[in-house]
C-alpha cells in the first residue's frame, strides 16, 4: 500500500511540474523580469530590395541588438542597438566603410496568449552614420545625425519557457541633417525624416 502511495505521488510531482513548465511557455511572461536579444533588423528590406527597381531600401545588412527590462507595471523598458556593414566603392578601388547605427531607448507592453505575444510601444532615437574614409589611412567621421520619436509592433512565439523568436517592425519620425547649397556654400539643416529602424525584424530571445 505505501509503495503504490509513494508511486503515485511521485507521478503527481512529476505531472505537476510538467505543467508548470508549460503554463510558464504558455500563458504570460510575468516569471521573467529581464530578455535580451539579437539578429537581423532588416529582413523586409532584404525581401523588397529583389522587387525594388527605384533601389529605396539600403544595400547592407543590418544587425540588432535588444535588451529588455520587465516593470512592475506589466510594461517593458527597451534598449536596443541597429547597426549596419557594408563597403563603398570610390574612385582609385579605394573602400569606404559606411556603418548605419541607431540607438533607441523606450517602453513597450505585451498581450499574451499561449505561446504568443503580441507587443507595442514607443522609442526615443538617435541615429548617425559612422563613415570610414581611407585617405592615407583610415579615418573615421560621423555624418548626417538626427533624432526622433518611432511606434512599433512586434510578434513573439515561444520555442521554450526562455527561448523566443521575434519579428518586429519600426517606424521613426524626426529630423535628420542635411547640407543644402545656398550659393557657393553648403548650410547644415535640420530635415524631416521617416526612418525605417526595423521592418520585420528576425531575433532570438532569452528571457530570464
Amino acid at each position: 500500500m505505501h509503495k503504490i502511495v509513494f508511486i503515485l505521488l511521485l507521478f503527481y510531482s512529476f505531472t505537476s511540474a510538467s505543467a508548470q513548465a508549460d503554463l510558464k511557455a504558455d500563458s504570460t511572461l510575468s516569471n521573467y523580469y529581464y530578455e535580451v536579444g539579437g539578429g537581423f533588423s532588416n529582413v523586409g528590406e532584404l525581401i523588397l530590395r529583389g522587387v525594388d527597381d527605384q533601389q529605396l531600401f539600403p544595400v547592407h545588412d543590418q544587425f540588432s541588438i535588444a535588451f529588455s527590462q520587465h516593470t512592475k507595471s506589466d510594461k517593458y523598458i527597451r534598449f536596443g542597438m541597429v547597426m549596419g556593414f557594408y563597403r563603398e566603392v570610390i574612385a582609385g578601388g579605394a573602400n569606404n566603410f559606411i556603418n548605419p547605427f541607431i540607438i533607441t531607448i523606450g517602453l513597450e507592453k505585451k498581450k499574451t496568449k499561449k505561446r504568443w505575444a503580441l507587443s507595442y510601444g514607443s522609442d526615443l532615437y538617435f541615429l548617425t552614420t559612422l563613415k570610414g574614409t581611407n585617405i592615407g589611412g583610415q579615418i573615421w567621421q560621423s555624418e548626417n545625425p538626427g533624432f526622433g520619436i518611432s511606434g512599433l509592433i512586434g510578434l513573439s512565439y515561444f520555442i521554450s519557457p526562455r527561448l523566443s523568436l521575434r519579428t518586429e517592425t519600426e517606424i521613426g519620425f524626426g529630423v535628420r541633417q542635411n547640407f543644402k547649397n545656398a550659393g557657393f556654400v553648403s548650410q547644415r539643416v535640420l530635415s524631416p525624416s521617416i526612418v525605417p529602424i526595423k521592418t520585420l525584424s528576425l531575433e532570438l530571445k532569452y528571457h530570464f
